[in-house]
């Protein structure tokens, strides 16, 4: 069964590629010149040392620039639980969401695993996307709001969820843009031929 995983953003704190070398960058730099401007102590061997250990980590840098790239960086939060879209209900992580108490449904769903993003200058982070910045808002009829973030693992998963989707939009639960833009309907063509397949 298809499902998507629901994302968990948290708080905690993640070494990244960008902090870490960051981090032990301004060290060294800190410790040099703390150094050749305080303690003066043996100049020649803490420059050594500690140059030494900046010029591993631009070697390091360079390693992680070119080959250090093709996996995503690790999740800054965790996946929790799943949500499965069904003819007459969403069920997302313990909880099931009837069709007949929800008003709208909005689905963003453009990011999904291994999308590539530009890199700024600077940034050693992956350009790799993990694929959780994707979200679904639910409007109940009591005018209450939830929204979940997801993980996308292919940008089509949710043709497998087609005709549910399809149901939703009948029902009035969700927009025909939306729905283009979820399938990845874009065209003329694509969107007329959508309709025809609605008002069967």
């Amino acid at each position: 069964m298809q499902k998507f995983g629901v994302f968990i953003k948290t708080d905690k704190f993640y070494w990244t590629k960008n902090r870490t070398i960051y981090s032990i960058f301004f060290f060294c730099l800190f410790i040099i010149l703390v150094n050749q401007k305080i303690l003066k102590i043996e100049i020649d061997l803490i420059n050594g040392i500690f140059g030494g250990s900046i010029a591993i980590l631009a070697f390091v840098t360079l390693f992680w620039s070119i080959f250090g790239m093709a996996n995503p960086d690790s999740l800054k939060g965790k996946i929790e639980g799943f949500i499965i879209f069904k003819n007459d209900a969403i069920e997302i992580k313990n909880e099931t969401y009837e069709l007949n108490l929800i008003k709208n449904i909005e689905i963003y769903n453009e990011d999904y695993y291994g999308k590539k993003s530009l890199r700024n200058t600077g940034d050693f982070n992956s350009t790799l996307s993990n694929g959780v910045k994707n979200h679904i808002t639910i409007t109940f009829l009591s005018a209450e709001q939830k929204t979940y973030n997801f993980q996308l693992l292919n940008s089509n998963d949710f043709q497998n969820f087609r005709s549910e989707l399809m149901i939703y939009c009948k029902l009035g639960k969700i927009t025909f843009e939306n729905i283009c833009k979820v399938l990845g309907e874009e065209t003329k063509k694509e969107k007329d031929e959508l309709k025809n397949e609605l008002s069967k």
